[in-house]
């Protein structure tokens, strides 16, 4: 078992940590904001995911996947991503053309006058054309 860092010397690491991530943040995508973060908690050894959340911001959850898809490219297990996608097929937020409340905002919107009747297609109840 290998000796716990010094404060002094976890102080530095995680300095080094926010010095690397300050200078990549702005071209970092958020997968691969999620691997640099997975990556770092890993080389930090034991209390690696604190130092790197202290160090970058960066939520817990954010870290702990990063370092979950980071210990599958270790084993040979990537994730089946291609290169330019953060997410998995599906992810996020529907387009709002796809959403049957969107026709209908289009279709009273245009009154700023006339209330939305409640719409039995959606299940939402909606407000004035505001």
């Amino acid at each position: 078992m290998t000796p716990t860092k010094t404060k002094s010397k976890r102080k530095k690491a995680e300095a080094e940590i926010q010095s690397r991530y300050a200078s990549l943040s702005g071209t970092l995508t958020e997968r691969s904001r999620r691997l640099f973060a997975g990556c770092e908690a890993l080389s930090f050894g034991y209390g690696g995911i604190e130092a790197v959340i202290r160090a970058t911001g960066l939520s817990k959850e954010t870290v702990r996947r990063g370092l979950q898809e980071c210990k599958a490219i270790e084993a040979g297990q990537a994730p089946s991503l291609p290169v330019q996608r953060s997410r998995q097929p599906g992810g996020g937020r529907k387009p709002l053309a796809e959403t049957c409340c969107w026709q209908h905002w289009i279709r009273w919107s245009s009154q700023p006058h006339v209330a939305i009747p409640n719409r039995p297609c959606c299940g939402r109840r909606a407000v004035n054309g505001t």
